[in-house]
């Protein structure tokens, strides 16, 4: 069992948003002084996906929803093609909040490095009902397809830390990673599109599984939450009958490329004006 970390961060409010020089229209004269606690606004997030008891109950929610889905496609389905379900891993089958909150105790941001130390221990838990869902499927003669944006040298630790809970279909053959271009001859993008389109050229996919919208379709890469929130309502009717959603407050798209726009190289403290900017009130 891994030991707690307990977070040791020295928070100084050394301002308060009118010292800060904060400007809601946008024209802040930005005080590269002020200390801003790298993830300390993460901590409620991480929080309440590890503890709160309504993040579980979504979770069984949603699994509970994709196996009467899988049920009543499966009814009615002529296709010619073998049946699979796609599926994202992380936030979706595996639980990664022990990583989250180790950046809140070492008050890092997100590096690729860190997160391949994390992975590379195969000690991620499950998502509650994730295992019996997909065990289920199985028996139905269906297949599943593990499509991930870890790395291509994450392989062997993702398809350990798969097996240690006996994941169906836990196989290389069945796992498309981010850069393996064996599968897709020069993607090495982020969009799971070519991947997706890869697997549904031989099968016939019933669900698709995540707790990010580009899981999904491609329709959502690289758009504000404007355009997210417009395309949702576009597709209401596939979210809960071939798209599962499964929550996830911690990080994702909705954050990097809708709350920040895409902009990688803000300093904390400019990433904390933006959050009081975009923070709506009366």
């Amino acid at each position: 069992m891994m030991k707690k970390s307990r977070p040791i961060i020295l928070i100084v409010l050394i301002c308060s948003i009118a010292s800060c020089n904060y400007d809601p229209s946008g024209q802040n004269n930005f005080d590269h002084s002020v200390v801003i606690p790298a993830r300390e606004h993460s901590v409620l997030a991480v929080l309440w996906q590890q503890h709160a008891s309504e993040k579980r109950a979504l979770q069984l929610q949603a699994y509970n929803l994709a196996r009467y889905q899988l049920d009543k496609r499966i009814g009615v389905t002529d296709a010619p093609k073998k049946l699979a379900i796609i599926t994202d891993i992380d936030e979706t089958i595996l639980d990664n909040s022990l990583f989250n909150g180790r950046l809140i105790s070492a008050d890092q941001n997100y590096s690729s490095r860190q997160w391949k130390n994390w992975t590379d221990l195969a000690q991620a838990d499950t998502i509650p009902g994730a295992l019996d869902f997909f065990m289920y499927a199985t028996s139905l003669g269906v297949e599943v397809f593990y499509v991930t944006n870890r790395k291509i040298e994450e392989q062997t630790a993702t398809l350990k830390n798969l097996n240690k809970y006996g994941f169906p279909f836990a196989n290389i053959s069945h796992l498309y990673m981010r850069g393996d271009t064996l599968k897709i001859p020069g993607d090495k993008s982020n969009n799971k599109e070519a991947r997706r389109r890869a697997i549904m050229a031989n099968y016939e996919i019933l669900l698709l599984l995540g707790d990010n919208l580009d899981d999904f379709t491609e329709v959502f890469y690289d758009q504000s939450t404007k355009s997210r929130n417009a395309r949702t309502d576009s597709l209401r009717m596939k979210f809960g009958s071939s798209f599962i959603v499964l929550p996830n407050v911690m990080y994702g798209t909705w954050e990097t490329e809708g709350i920040y726009e895409g902009k990688f190289d803000l300093s904390d403290y400019q990433k904390f004006l933006v959050r009081l900017d975009k923070t709506q009130a009366y």
